[in-house]
């Protein structure tokens, strides 16, 4: 490990003497993808500079623009339409797709910051990039679903290439989520359909009855047809055997108990002998929700049920009406689901006074952090690309990465962090990966007896975004 540290550095030393012997030396730009062709998208928005307008983001973020704010470098007010262009980077990994650095420097002390979520917000005026005029602003509310309160707000100072602290505030919740939630409230249907085993009729007897509308003539002749059957079964109502005349009232009117379909509630069963037995009392505890006492022989038991409907109610419209409805109201709850997903927990919000890159965050503290000697092995010949090789720590849960030299591997900072990760960038469209569940097989007990570890990092091509995601395990 030694000398192959030695000859990375003999190597690096070389790259630097000649390149300054050439005076040509190259330098990464301070914000620089990894890898080709991936990055955030922008949105764009057109606004009126005079009358201002509020933008709404797909996260449910909202940009205020107040009228009259914008000028170019001479300190001219701008007028007539100009583009805005946003996008919002949601966690560490697309920060990092964007090449955009976590590292701080607060004043002297080198911090990482832990992101509750970053994003830009540029202005042009055709090609002239605009400014925000002095003592004038823009409200950003940044949906986020980082709902911790010690988060401060940060602005990226890109000729100085460091974050700058700019103030906190804290989150207010989302009130969309609420009003989401009261709509899939409403519209959830009283029951399933067709309805589930704890549904059922007191005895076949009131099917018949209802089917062939009480006649009893017809109802004789037709005992042993299998029509009423078939009937009941699409609805998926079952039939125990309890006879029961006993009156009870459901929304002011009146009913035989065995006029009603019931639901067991309190997740008891019906006994087995209850096919063949009597109630002798409905107890009425309430909402619709009743005590039935049964007697069978020498045997009795009590079950609480629950009258959902009259039994006339049900077949008043076809199994077929039934289930259409019941599919265009889930449905209908699907979508609100779907919106109600893409939906962060709260808002937080901010003046902007520069446009360019802002970032709610808190810098990183990891007290049960251990030192370790580590080793980064590659199932690929390096050589001396090695020494130009950036390896990225993800921790907290996808909300921050430490950039690691090689030159500082003999004293790696580790965590117990059941997200962490480890990604090696090895050019613009190739990556090593050490995984999660790679990480998770560290024993950390052992660790602090032995501070060495070797990693063994596996290469992937990455031609997409997804592809990153899904082999970083980040998606």
């Amino acid at each position: 490990m030694k000398s192959r540290k030695r000859i990375l550095l003999l190597t690096a030393m070389s790259v630097l003497f000649l390149n300054s012997c050439s005076d040509k030396i190259v330098e990464k730009p301070f914000i620089s993808p990894p890898f080709a062709g991936i990055n955030i998208d922008y949105t764009e928005f057109v606004v009126h500079a005079e009358k201002g307008d509020t933008l709404l983001f797909n996260s449910g973020s909202r940009i205020i623009i107040p009228p009259d704010i914008w000028i170019d470098s001479a300190n001219n007010k701008i007028s007539g339409e100009i583009n805005i262009k946003y996008r919002e980077f949601k966690n560490a990994s697309d920060i990092f797709l964007s090449g955009i650095p976590l590292a701080y420097d607060s004043a002297g002390v080198k911090e990482t910051l832990v992101t509750a979520g970053m994003f830009e917000i540029r202005a042009f005026k055709d090609s002239t990039e605009l400014f925000i005029d002095k003592n004038k602003s823009l409200t950003v509310q940044l949906a986020s679903n980082v709902t911790d309160t010690d988060y401060n707000f940060y602005y990226l100072d890109e000729n100085n290439k460091n974050w700058v602290y700019k103030g906190t505030e804290q989150a207010t919740a989302n009130p969309k989520i609420q009003e989401i939630e009261d709509s899939i409230r409403f519209l959830q249907p009283k029951r399933a359909f067709p309805f589930d085993k704890s549904y059922f009729a007191l005895n076949y007897d009131a099917v018949l009855d209802i089917y062939f509308k009480d006649n009893d003539n017809v109802i004789w002749k037709n005992r042993k047809s299998k029509l009423p059957k078939r009937k009941a079964e699409k609805y998926g109502l079952s039939w125990s055997g309890i006879n029961c005349w006993q009156y009870l009232k459901y929304h002011g009117s009146s009913y035989e108990a065995y006029q009603m379909v019931w639901q067991m509630v309190g997740g008891k069963k019906l006994p087995r002998w209850a096919k063949d037995c009597y109630a002798d009392k409905l107890t009425h505890i309430g909402n619709n929700i009743y005590n039935m006492h049964l007697t069978a022989k020498d045997k009795k038991t009590s079950i609480r049920i629950k009258a959902i409907m009259p039994l006339k109610h049900l077949f008043a419209y076809s199994a077929e009406k039934w289930q259409q409805d019941y599919d265009e109201i889930m449905e209908k709850i699907k979508i609100e689901e779907e919106r109600l997903a893409m939906q962060f927990a709260v808002y937080r919000t901010f003046e902007v006074t520069t446009p360019g890159l802002h970032n709610w965050d808190r810098v990183l503290k990891l007290p049960s952090r251990i030192m370790v000697k580590g080793d980064f092995k590659f199932d690929k010949e390096m050589n001396e690309n090695l020494a130009s090789v950036d390896i990225y720590y993800f921790i907290e849960d996808n909300k921050s990465f430490v950039k690691i030299s090689f030159s500082s591997t003999d004293s790696l900072m580790l965590v117990p962090d059941s997200t962490a990760k480890f990604v090696a960038v090895l050019s613009n469209n190739e990556a090593a990966f050490f995984s999660s569940a790679e990480y998770n097989k560290i024993d950390f007990n052992q660790l602090k007896a032995n501070p060495a570890y070797t990693f063994n990092m596996k290469t992937k091509k990455i031609n997409s975004k997804d592809d990153f995601l899904s082999l970083v395990g980040l998606n």
